[in-house]
């Protein structure tokens, strides 16, 4: 893997052996909102060899270090070929060939795009009129191939050097490697030896946008008056906005039509990126920059080997690479090898291609259908777990898994979408909470459902065990005290059979007056004070005349607990009281 401050030297020296990358311009993109997909990459352009390239099926074809990609409405994919002095075009259906260069490396030629000299042409951009443009990056120049194929210089007087507000094609440039175009016809240009960010109007007037000329960390605020360190890639959206591949400060920066500037996402720190805040991530020598129409920003993370995309909100996600170098796989993009990937470009559909470098090919990235939303079928309670079932959705991409979330709290089960049923249990939940679970299904390459809707709520209960109580002694000194009621004195013993997991018990006996209850250690035997009056047996009746065959009872409760406080079982008994005076 080749460091930032490598590729920056190298660039410097005019090598050719290191470039950088350009940004596409989106037309329209996913709607806002929507699940965000997973996406399943396949190679469209180049064999893996590094050679020149063959007009014709574009997957046949040899490429030389492929730097920069575009692609234009009606979905031709545009090739930055430096090692080749050439830009190539495919075609939707496959088709390669060369619309400018003639192979060899000198000054440009004014009129037919294939007879010209280029000299190790980085970056490329197209409009939605079909012109294309590029950055010429050793002759210092940008030109322009129309439909026709014919080319033009529109900026870069061939001289290397600070820019020159005013006619464009009197300026100098110094090593121009980013190419993008607004729907205004506006020409931006990332100027990486300059570190600057250059505007070229249709009427061919240069301005700096960006940058003071200086080599180093950004400052928010007035962007022509920050630093910048080695901007190889640029994109514009549709509002204006200017999105900078700040390389060597692992950054990507905005720039607002009003010429302020912010850090959009990195933290000038390289290392793998993180999933989530966009400036709380590592990059590591971000050379490609692209913007789609719902204002999602894509990176190509050079020496990350990864591509990235950035919500408007600022959320980070890795949708292609595995961060490891080697040849590209197709299927799951986040599954898939890739070589130092120096440029990105996206399409109204949603789809990204990807300038694969140091494997010679240009591969694409195409968004997976969402799954259908699944629902959810039974949640049946469980001691501290609910089990769960899942019915899937109807249409849509089918499932690879589902996962199942718990409210409140977020835990989670994961279904594979093979097994039958499609049921889970979700753990670690509180008894005696109230919960609801939704399910989201997940694509084979990580394309996301939205939830579904919110469970029946349950709650998970303790496992109830068996509570048994055997009245070893019962109280002596009954006498009636009225015709209804008899007065008691003396304890009740009682042997217990408790559930595995007691820790705590509860016993109480009812008594009309002295009711007596109390919460202690579990234990095997229990003595229960009585010093009361009770009720006697139904039909009873007390008095001093007759107490004979009179048996009154003295009701009581045993409850279990465990050690999260959850009753385990409980029973109900009640002592004879045989003693009667």
């Amino acid at each position: 893997m080749v460091s930032a401050r490598k590729v920056r030297w190298a660039i410097l020296g005019l090598t050719g052996a290191l470039a950088t990358t350009v940004a596409g311009v989106a037309i329209s993109g996913s709607p806002a909102g929507a699940a965000d997909p997973g996406y399943t990459l396949s190679v469209i352009a180049g064999n893996g060899g590094s050679g020149a390239p063959t007009p014709g099926p574009a997957t046949n074809s040899n490429l030389g270090n492929p730097f920069g990609v575009a692609v234009d409405g009606f979905g031709n994919v545009y090739i930055a070929d430096p090692h080749n002095q050439v830009i190539e075009k495919v075609t939707p259906a496959g088709d390669l060939s060369v619309i400018a260069g003639n192979g060899g490396a000198g000054a440009p030629t004014p009129g037919p795009a294939t007879n010209s000299n280029l000299r190790n042409p980085f970056g490329v951009a197209v409009d939605g009129f079909g012109n294309v443009y590029i950055a010429d990056t050793s002759n210092n120049r940008i030109e322009k191939v129309t439909p026709a194929g014919d080319l033009s210089v529109i900026a870069g007087n061939g001289g290397s050097g600070a820019p020159t507000p005013g006619p464009a094609t009197n300026s100098r440039l110094r090593i121009p490697q980013g190419v993008a175009v607004d729907g205004f016809g506006n020409v931006y240009i990332a100027s990486f030896g300059n570190n600057m960010i250059e505007k070229v109007t249709p009427a061919g007037v240069l301005s700096v946008i960006a940058g003071n000329g200086g080599d180093g960390s950004p400052t928010p605020g007035p962007a022509t008056t920050s630093n910048l360190s080695g901007p190889t890639g640029v994109a514009v959206d549709g509002s204006g906005n200017v999105y900078i591949a700040d390389t060597n400060n692992n950054r990507i920066e905005k720039v607002t039509p009003a010429g302020v500037l912010s850090v959009f996402a990195g933290n000038g720190d390289q290392g793998a990126p993180t999933p989530g805040p966009a400036t709380n991530s590592n990059l590591t020598g971000a050379t490609g920059v692209a913007v789609d129409g719902s204002g999602n920003v894509y990176i190509a993370d050079t020496n990350n080997n990864r591509i990235e995309k950035v919500t408007p909100t600022g959320v980070l996600s890795v949708i292609a690479g595995n961060g490891d170098q080697g040849a590209p796989t197709p299927g799951p993009a986040t599954n898939s090898n890739l070589t130092n990937p120096w440029g990105v470009a996206v399409d109204g559909s949603g789809n990204v291609y990807i300038a694969d470098t140091y494997h010679q090919m240009i591969e694409k990235l195409t968004p997976d259908p969402a799954p259908a939303v699944p629902s959810i079928g039974s949640v049946v309670a469980g001691d501290g777990s609910v089990a769960v079932t899942v019915t899937p959705g109807a249409g849509g991409r089918p499932a690879a898994t589902y996962t199942v979330t718990g409210a409140p709290g977020g835990a989670t089960c994961t279904i594979s979408a093979t097994t039958s049923p499609l049921a889970c249990t979700v753990t670690g939940l509180a008894n005696r909470t109230a919960y609801t679970f939704t399910a989201i299904a997940t694509g084979p390459s990580g394309s996301t459902s939205e939830p579904s809707a919110a469970s029946a709520s349950v709650r998970p209960q303790a496992t109830q065990g068996t509570v048994t109580a055997t009245v070893t002694s019962s109280p002596v000194g009954f006498r009636c005290t009225t015709a209804a009621h008899g007065k008691l004195s003396g304890p009740i013993t009682v042997t217990l059979g408790l559930p595995a997991g007691t820790t705590q018990i509860q016993v109480s006996a009812g008594v009309e007056q002295g009711y007596f209850t109390g919460m202690e250690p579990a234990t095997s035997t229990v003595t229960i004070p009585v010093d009361g009056v009770v009720n006697g047996d139904a039909g009873f009746a007390c008095n001093d005349a007759d107490t004979t065959g009179l048996t009154p009872r003295l009701p009581f409760t045993v409850t279990a607990y465990n050690a999260a406080s959850d009753s385990i079982g409980s029973i109900d008994g009640h002592a004879d009281i045989t003693n009667v005076d």
